[in-house]
């Protein structure tokens, strides 16, 4: 994390430079330093954000790892079960056609 460095010297000097009077320039620069020390426990670094981030990211990737797993598993669920039902209907159809073109073969060779 980066060091978060406030001269308030620096600070009193250029109001001074400014034309600002000493007290003024005390005060003002006391003030700015307070404010920034105040305010210190809410500052977001890049750091920061980046690790908040970062674990975020990680936690809805494998949300959606484990959501796409299961979508993927009720689908593969659904195509043996749509296999299994052609399966059948293929059954049907042979016995069918069976039913049908046997007669018919039979009669043509009695």
């Amino acid at each position: 994390m980066a060091a978060i460095v406030f001269d308030v010297r620096n600070a009193e000097r250029r109001l001074l430079d400014a034309g600002a009077s000493r007290e003024l320039a005390e005060a003002a620069a006391d003030l700015m330093s307070e404010a920034v020390v105040h305010n210190l426990d809410t500052l977001v670094t890049r750091d920061y954000l980046d690790h908040v981030l970062d674990a975020r990211f990680s936690q809805q990737d494998a949300r959606t790892d484990q959501r796409l797993h299961q979508l993927e598993s009720r689908m593969l669920e659904q195509i043996y079960e749509l296999k299994g039902q052609f399966r059948i209907m293929q059954a049907i159809q042979a016995l069918l056609l069976a039913g049908v073109f046997l007669p018919q073969i039979r009669a043509l060779f009695s």
